[in-house]
């Protein structure tokens, strides 16, 4: 089981409804574009999946902000 989730290209979030139901993942949103930010918030809180349990990353997926083998 994924404790870790990594999504690159985040964007409005909507796919995070998938991880809701499962209270010890975190989900790491990445997308370049920083105005997503609050898009993936939105959706994170309308699927209540808790803010605790994700971080949005402003990055690019050549350049991961995340040490090698974090994420599951």
């Amino acid at each position: 089981k994924a404790n870790k989730v990594l999504e690159i290209g985040i964007g409005t979030g909507p796919n995070l409804h998938y991880y809701a139901g499962d209270a010890d993942i975190q989900v790491f949103g990445v997308d370049p574009n920083r105005k997503m930010e609050k898009y993936a918030r939105d959706a994170a809180e309308a699927a209540r999946l808790p803010l605790k349990n994700f971080t949005f990353i402003p990055a690019v997926a050549e350049s991961l902000p995340l040490s090698d083998a974090s994420v599951d």
